[in-house]
């Protein structure tokens, strides 16, 4: 197999093909974009400049209305231990449940209480159904006291 040198790198055959595929592709990526660019700053061009400005108010308006927009929630996160740990508490430890889940979730006594109650009495799913509405659940920022 031929050696290829680029910037000063060997690389056999295969390995220069995929670099230049990719540099290709990377190419014809910033062509796109800097035709999408030539093509807004004409359009703001075509507008005028008072209409251009009033764009561009809109738009820093739109970022700093998105600054004080309410960040994503994180979403709850199970473990592999804590699944373990549910999984094996569900049949009959409900107190262990409970205190799992507000572990997981941040709950206060009581929602938990009712959220393992749900799952532990009505047969809807048993452990899996609880594991599914706690991963999509958001978690609270600050934990409740114990």
């Amino acid at each position: 197999m031929a050696k290829i040198v680029i910037g000063g790198m060997e690389f056999d055959d295969k390995q220069a093909e995929a670099i230049i595929k990719g540099t290709a592709a990377l190419a014809k990526a910033v062509e796109k974009v800097a035709k999408a660019f030539n093509g807004v700053t004409r359009e703001l061009g075509r507008m005028g400049k008072e209409n251009s400005l009033f764009f561009a108010e809109m738009l820093r308006a739109t970022h700093i209305a998105e600054s004080f927009a309410e960040p994503d929630q994180p979403k709850c996160v199970v473990t592999l231990q804590q699944e373990r740990d549910l999984r094996s508490h569900f049949p009959d430890r409900k107190i262990q449940a409970i205190k799992l889940v507000r572990e997981i979730t941040n709950l206060g006594l009581k929602d938990a209480k009712d959220l393992v109650d749900k799952y532990w009495t009505g047969g809807i799913g048993g452990a899996n159904g609880l594991l599914d509405e706690i991963r999509g659940m958001t978690v609270s920022p600050k934990p409740p006291p114990f």
